[in-house]
């Protein structure tokens, strides 16, 4: 039990320089897969691309780290101690995809606030526990024009689901290419 510090560079994979501007989240367990709803995410500015994570719960923890234009990377930590410092934690990102779109119901016109979901399947419970530190937070909401932009997305993304209150849940195939923007364009049916 208790809180544990992790310690870490994320560098550019090909250049191996810095990369200075980059998020770190976290959760507990050894994770093979990268949880794209992940809510505890800090922001890091540094030159030398270092960060600090506290407030990492003892055991075993999995880090994210995204940077905008970067696929998501994750690295396990198998043995965080409470009140010390895991150091030593090294991010190699690469190129990463991007996905921009636009939600619009049966006529054409924009659905505002819709929730953009990176998962095949999204319930109810899960967007509710988000106000409790738990369950899933959405990548992107519309806009007023229903449009959304999600960077930092690794190439083994499937599928989108799209939730508005006003709306059954929308879920629509979102392949992806490493180092492109691609664009989709999802209606909303029945409301």
């Amino acid at each position: 039990e208790g809180l544990g510090t992790v310690e870490g560079r994320v560098i550019d994979a090909k250049s191996g320089k810095p990369v200075t501007q980059f998020d770190v989240g976290h959760s507990l367990g050894l994770a093979s897969t990268f949880n794209y709803q992940t809510n505890n995410f800090v922001s890091f500015f540094s030159e030398e691309g270092e960060f600090s994570l506290t407030s990492v719960q003892a055991g075993e923890a999995t880090l994210y780290a995204r940077s905008p234009g970067y696929a998501p990377q994750i690295q396990q930590v198998p043995q965080v101690v409470a009140d010390d410092v895991v150091g030593g934690v090294l991010f190699r990102l690469e190129p990463g995809a991007a996905i921009e779109g636009r939600v619009i119901d049966l006529e054409g016109a924009p659905v505002e606030n819709a929730q953009i979901f990176l998962l095949a399947r999204v319930d109810q419970w899960m967007i509710e526990q988000v106000q409790y530190g738990g369950g899933f937070a959405p990548a992107a909401t519309t806009d007023a024009n229903g449009q959304f932009m999600v960077d930092s997305i690794g190439g083994d993304l499937t599928k989108i689901t799209v939730v508005h209150s006003d709306y059954p849940n929308e879920t629509v195939d979102g392949a992806l290419a490493l180092g492109q923007v691609s664009t989709v364009e999802i209606v909303m049916t029945g409301g």
